[in-house]
């Protein structure tokens, strides 16, 4: 391959710099580096910090670094089949599917809109190609080469542009831009390996679906209490199906939920939702609805008929883990206790907070829990009434949409409700 210095001398200089720059980052498939941006000029100083890596045209992973402390900020990871979206301050991290089709360019705007165009330029490899064959349109441009860089300068009235690349390996390297009293610079530093490609959960931290700002990770008075409060989150972490009767003053309440597909029974209706359709019936009045609802709406259409969504199950339905959620006001979290229920080993937990106090009775061999109670903690006084509850699991039928179908008595009389339309 001839070098650059031998193109300079048979080529127009500035075409031979961005095309060669052009072609070698179409063919950087994979790199990993840290690029830095100052802006000035506009009243205050504003500088930006990110690490990058990436692999075309499957994974791109963009973290926000905080530019003085090189603390990390956000965490954004474009995996060939989920997109994770990180946030340290809050200890949580959300995780769809992958649209197919879309770009990793696409996808990595609408996690952030705000990112400058040349960010956007790595993740394609004729990203970097397109953005620079903009600035070649902005001829003259004047070349000096260096030891170790080569520099390209362009003037002309208010605006002044510098492209500088690495001589060895024609990777860009520093870029600055001047537009009237505004100057935006951007330094890329190349690291050697691209390492750590996907985003792997740090300790403590948790999976929601969508973030919570008043989610606050509990603390713990021992390594047995993390241990025990950890083994109770895994046991509702990502289920995929769970059954359960959970009893309380009010009566027993039966849940069924598989994927999509919830199903409930209590004093007062059973209703079933299969992601898009519920049907309820109201059993003291005879009455029954069917109707495509959003969830948020189903919430809204089960206590307007009657009864309510489970707690527990309503958390599951929207993606919550449901004893991180409870636990996750800023509690403190102890074991009071160990003894034998029903014939097998139990750990009594207990969380104190701001908001309540928590006792909650946990399998030894699977972390579900079995007894609940709580007392409201209002501005340090605990109350002594008590919501008690009582869970026994039960098992879910593989095909819970058919077999749980719920079938309106004949004679029952239909409901109109006007709920907000799906989507």
């Amino acid at each position: 391959m001839l070098s650059l210095c031998l193109y300079l001398a048979v080529t127009p200089v500035s075409d031979v710099v961005f095309d060669q720059v052009g072609r070698v980052h179409a063919k950087l498939t994979e790199a990993s580096f840290t690029a830095a941006s100052k802006l000035s000029g506009t009243g205050e100083t504003v500088q930006s910090k990110y690490e990058i890596r990436y692999r075309w045209p499957s994974v791109f992973r963009f973290r926000v670094m905080n530019p003085r402390t090189g603390a990390l900020l956000r965490d954004h990871s474009i995996e060939p089949s989920r997109v994770v979206d990180y946030d340290p301050a809050l200890g949580q991290y959300t995780a769809t599917n992958r649209k197919r089709g879309d770009s990793l360019g696409k996808t990595l705007a609408e996690l952030d809109p705000s990112l400058d165009d040349i960010m956007l330029a790595f993740t394609d490899p004729k990203g970097m190609e397109v953005w620079l064959d903009s600035m070649e349109l902005l001829a003259p441009w004047s070349v000096s080469v260096g030891s170790t860089t080569v520099k390209m300068s362009y003037a002309k009235e208010e605006r002044k542009i510098v492209l500088e690349t690495e001589r060895s390996t024609a990777r860009v390297k520093r870029i600055d831009i001047t537009t009237g009293p505004q100057r935006l610079e951007w330094t890329l530093t190349y690291r050697p390996r691209v390492t750590n490609l996907v985003f792997a959960a740090p300790d403590g931290v948790y999976e929601v679906p969508l973030f919570d700002r008043e989610m606050r990770p509990p603390t713990y008075t021992d390594a047995n209490a993390k241990r025990v409060a950890e083994k109770v989150f895994d046991a509702y972490s990502g289920l995929s199906e769970i059954g359960y009767k959970v009893e309380r003053d009010s009566g027993t309440t039966t849940v069924y939920l598989r994927g999509k597909f919830a199903r409930q029974d209590d004093e007062n209706a059973t209703w079933v939702y299969d992601g898009t359709t519920l049907t309820l019936y109201q059993k003291k009045s005879k009455k029954w609805y069917r109707g495509r609802l959003g969830f948020p709406d189903v919430v809204d259409a089960v206590g307007s008929l009657g009864t309510r969504v489970d707690p527990t199950l309503r958390l599951l339905m929207t993606g919550f883990n449901a004893y991180r959620k409870r636990l996750g006001d800023g509690a403190s979290v102890s074991v009071a206790g160990t003894m034998e229920l029903k014939g097998e080993p139990v750990t009594i937990l207990e969380s104190v907070s701001a908001n309540a106090l928590i006792s909650l009775v946990v399998r030894d061999r699977d972390g579900r829990v079995i007894n609940s109670r709580t007392r409201a903690n209002q501005q340090g006084e605990i109350s002594t009434e008590t919501v008690d509850l009582s869970y026994e699991y039960i098992p879910v039928p593989r095909d819970a949409p058919t077999r749980l179908k719920l079938t309106v008595p004949a004679g029952a009389r239909p409901v109109k409700l006007e709920p907000r339309p799906v989507g």
